[in-house]
Protein backbone atom coordinates (compact mmCIF):
# COMPACT_ATOMS: atom_id res chain seq x y z
CA UNK A 1 0.00 0.00 0.00
CA UNK A 2 1.56 3.20 -0.75
CA UNK A 3 2.33 5.96 1.64
CA UNK A 4 -0.25 8.90 0.23
CA UNK A 5 -2.90 5.77 0.63
CA UNK A 6 -2.35 5.03 4.18
CA UNK A 7 -1.83 8.86 5.17
CA UNK A 8 -5.21 9.19 3.59
CA UNK A 9 -6.45 6.27 5.88
CA UNK A 10 -5.55 7.36 8.88
CA UNK A 11 -7.76 10.30 9.02
CA UNK A 12 -10.90 7.64 8.32
CA UNK A 13 -12.58 6.88 11.04
CA UNK A 14 -13.77 3.33 11.93
CA UNK A 15 -17.95 2.71 12.12
CA UNK A 16 -17.50 2.67 16.25
CA UNK A 17 -15.02 5.46 16.24
CA UNK A 18 -17.95 7.77 14.07
CA UNK A 19 -20.61 6.75 16.04
CA UNK A 20 -18.49 7.86 19.11
CA UNK A 21 -17.79 10.98 17.98
CA UNK A 22 -21.91 11.58 17.33
CA UNK A 23 -22.72 10.53 20.65
CA UNK A 24 -20.11 12.68 22.12
CA UNK A 25 -21.11 15.64 20.23
CA UNK A 26 -24.73 15.14 21.89
CA UNK A 27 -23.67 14.66 25.36
CA UNK A 28 -20.11 15.79 25.94
CA UNK A 29 -19.42 12.58 28.45
CA UNK A 30 -17.04 10.35 27.28
CA UNK A 31 -18.46 7.29 28.76
CA UNK A 32 -21.83 7.83 27.59
CA UNK A 33 -20.89 8.21 24.22
CA UNK A 34 -18.56 5.44 24.37
CA UNK A 35 -21.37 3.16 25.80
CA UNK A 36 -23.90 4.33 23.64
CA UNK A 37 -21.46 3.19 20.39
CA UNK A 38 -21.60 0.01 21.71
CA UNK A 39 -18.77 -0.61 24.11
CA UNK A 40 -19.54 -2.50 27.38
CA UNK A 41 -20.76 -0.88 30.31
CA UNK A 42 -17.58 -1.50 32.43
CA UNK A 43 -14.77 -0.42 29.72
CA UNK A 44 -16.73 2.55 28.95
CA UNK A 45 -14.53 4.94 30.30
CA UNK A 46 -11.55 3.49 29.34
CA UNK A 47 -12.24 3.34 25.88
CA UNK A 48 -13.58 6.84 25.92
CA UNK A 49 -9.83 7.92 27.19
CA UNK A 50 -8.52 5.71 24.69
CA UNK A 51 -10.85 7.21 21.62
CA UNK A 52 -10.05 10.56 22.94
CA UNK A 53 -6.23 10.40 22.70
CA UNK A 54 -6.84 9.19 18.77
CA UNK A 55 -5.93 12.37 16.92
CA UNK A 56 -8.31 11.09 13.77
CA UNK A 57 -10.79 11.18 16.70
CA UNK A 58 -10.17 14.80 18.43
CA UNK A 59 -10.09 16.28 14.82
CA UNK A 60 -13.75 14.78 14.04
CA UNK A 61 -15.05 16.21 17.67
CA UNK A 62 -13.71 19.39 16.75
CA UNK A 63 -15.41 19.59 13.34
CA UNK A 64 -18.32 18.69 14.57
CA UNK A 65 -18.41 21.35 17.30
CA UNK A 66 -17.05 24.25 15.06
CA UNK A 67 -20.40 24.79 12.74
CA UNK A 68 -22.85 24.22 16.17
CA UNK A 69 -20.53 27.45 17.97
CA UNK A 70 -21.11 29.28 14.96
CA UNK A 71 -24.57 28.36 15.18
CA UNK A 72 -25.77 29.23 18.15
CA UNK A 73 -23.09 31.73 18.53
CA UNK A 74 -20.50 30.60 21.25
CA UNK A 75 -16.81 31.76 21.25
CA UNK A 76 -14.47 31.11 24.21
CA UNK A 77 -14.61 34.98 24.71
CA UNK A 78 -18.05 34.82 25.33
CA UNK A 79 -17.98 31.60 27.84
CA UNK A 80 -15.15 33.17 29.87
CA UNK A 81 -16.93 36.53 29.85
CA UNK A 82 -19.62 34.65 31.49
CA UNK A 83 -17.01 32.83 33.95
CA UNK A 84 -15.88 36.43 34.80
CA UNK A 85 -19.47 37.71 35.84
CA UNK A 86 -20.11 34.60 38.23
CA UNK A 87 -16.89 34.44 39.60
CA UNK A 88 -16.70 37.41 40.31
CA UNK A 89 -20.26 38.68 41.42
CA UNK A 90 -20.62 40.37 44.67
CA UNK A 91 -23.24 40.48 47.22
CA UNK A 92 -22.73 44.27 47.38
CA UNK A 93 -24.82 44.88 44.24
CA UNK A 94 -27.90 44.06 45.19
CA UNK A 95 -30.33 45.95 46.99
CA UNK A 96 -32.99 44.42 48.75
CA UNK A 97 -36.08 46.26 49.93
CA UNK A 98 -37.98 44.01 52.51
CA UNK A 99 -41.07 45.89 52.48
CA UNK A 100 -41.56 45.45 48.44
CA UNK A 101 -40.24 42.12 48.44
CA UNK A 102 -37.98 42.67 45.17
CA UNK A 103 -34.18 42.71 44.94
CA UNK A 104 -32.80 45.23 42.63
CA UNK A 105 -29.04 45.68 40.97
CA UNK A 106 -27.38 48.47 42.16
CA UNK A 107 -26.83 51.32 39.34
CA UNK A 108 -23.10 51.09 40.56
CA UNK A 109 -23.10 47.53 39.30
CA UNK A 110 -21.71 45.77 36.63
CA UNK A 111 -24.82 45.37 33.53
CA UNK A 112 -25.13 41.85 33.54
CA UNK A 113 -24.89 40.90 37.58
CA UNK A 114 -28.28 39.76 37.83
CA UNK A 115 -26.85 36.96 35.62
CA UNK A 116 -24.83 35.83 38.81
CA UNK A 117 -27.82 35.32 40.75
CA UNK A 118 -28.52 31.60 41.33
CA UNK A 119 -31.71 32.10 43.16
CA UNK A 120 -34.25 34.61 45.14
CA UNK A 121 -36.27 33.38 47.31
CA UNK A 122 -39.39 35.36 48.66
CA UNK A 123 -41.77 34.43 51.16
CA UNK A 124 -44.62 36.62 52.75
CA UNK A 125 -46.32 36.39 55.66
CA UNK A 126 -49.36 38.02 56.65
CA UNK A 127 -49.06 39.63 60.45
CA UNK A 128 -51.56 41.91 61.77
CA UNK A 129 -50.23 45.10 61.11
CA UNK A 130 -49.10 43.99 57.32
CA UNK A 131 -47.10 41.14 55.53
CA UNK A 132 -43.17 40.51 56.51
CA UNK A 133 -41.06 39.82 53.53
CA UNK A 134 -38.00 37.28 53.84
CA UNK A 135 -36.08 37.31 50.82
CA UNK A 136 -32.94 35.43 50.26
CA UNK A 137 -30.46 35.91 47.55
CA UNK A 138 -28.33 33.28 46.46
CA UNK A 139 -25.17 33.51 43.83
CA UNK A 140 -23.89 30.60 41.50
CA UNK A 141 -21.01 29.14 43.75
CA UNK A 142 -18.14 31.23 43.26
CA UNK A 143 -14.94 28.60 43.79
CA UNK A 144 -16.35 26.64 40.94
CA UNK A 145 -16.77 29.49 38.79
CA UNK A 146 -13.35 30.51 39.68
CA UNK A 147 -11.66 26.69 38.84
CA UNK A 148 -13.38 27.04 35.98
CA UNK A 149 -12.21 30.02 35.46
CA UNK A 150 -8.41 29.42 36.11
CA UNK A 151 -8.45 26.50 34.23
CA UNK A 152 -9.67 28.56 31.65
CA UNK A 153 -6.48 30.76 31.09
CA UNK A 154 -3.94 28.53 32.42
CA UNK A 155 -3.58 29.63 35.75
CA UNK A 156 -1.33 28.03 37.94
CA UNK A 157 -3.05 26.07 40.35
CA UNK A 158 -6.13 25.58 38.82
CA UNK A 159 -5.41 22.96 35.91
CA UNK A 160 -5.38 19.20 36.18
CA UNK A 161 -2.37 18.78 34.15
CA UNK A 162 0.24 16.81 36.08
CA UNK A 163 4.10 17.00 34.06
CA UNK A 164 6.79 14.76 35.16
CA UNK A 165 10.20 14.83 33.92
CA UNK A 166 13.51 12.81 34.71
CA UNK A 167 16.62 14.25 36.02
CA UNK A 168 18.04 17.91 34.48
CA UNK A 169 14.55 17.88 33.11
CA UNK A 170 15.02 15.85 30.56
CA UNK A 171 12.26 12.97 29.70
CA UNK A 172 11.92 10.66 32.51
CA UNK A 173 13.83 7.50 31.46
CA UNK A 174 12.60 3.89 32.37
CA UNK A 175 14.54 1.04 33.38
CA UNK A 176 13.46 -2.22 32.18
CA UNK A 177 15.30 -4.11 34.45
CA UNK A 178 12.55 -5.89 36.74
CA UNK A 179 11.74 -8.80 34.30
CA UNK A 180 16.05 -9.57 34.96
CA UNK A 181 15.30 -9.45 38.52
CA UNK A 182 15.41 -12.20 40.97
CA UNK A 183 12.28 -12.56 43.38
CA UNK A 184 14.67 -11.60 46.49
CA UNK A 185 15.53 -8.40 44.58
CA UNK A 186 12.28 -7.27 43.54
CA UNK A 187 10.94 -8.16 47.76
CA UNK A 188 13.94 -5.77 48.46
CA UNK A 189 13.41 -2.97 45.88
CA UNK A 190 9.57 -3.15 46.90
CA UNK A 191 10.27 -2.52 50.41
CA UNK A 192 13.06 0.46 49.38
CA UNK A 193 9.63 1.59 47.61
CA UNK A 194 7.29 1.46 50.33
CA UNK A 195 9.63 2.86 52.66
Amino acid sequence: MAKKDVKRRSHILTARERAFVEQYLLTANGAKAAEAAGYSPKSAKVRATRLMSRPRVIEAIKRGQGPRADRVGIESDRVLAELEELAFSNIADYEIDPVAGTVRVRPCAPPQAMRAVAAIKHRMTRVAKGNIHEIEIRLWDKPSMLRLAGRRVGVAGFTDRLELTGRNGNPIELDRRINKMSDDELKTRVAELIA
